[in-house]
């Protein structure tokens, strides 16, 4: 019986995590990449940028 309700919660834990990989197209002069896949390695430095949005 643990092992059922282990794995029901890894699908649901899943299901909620694939929730969050869609991509925010309102802000795109933040991520050019969603545009343009040419602006990858446009430049010779590492680059991380986050987004965040509230309803």
């Amino acid at each position: 019986m643990q092992k059922i309700a282990l794995i029901f919660l890894i699908v649901l834990t899943g299901f909620a995590s694939n929730a969050q990989q869609e991509s925010l197209f309102t802000q795109f002069m933040f991520n050019k990449l969603a545009i343009n896949p040419a602006f990858a390695g446009n430049e010779n430095a590492y680059c991380l940028t986050g987004i965040v949005r509230e309803h």
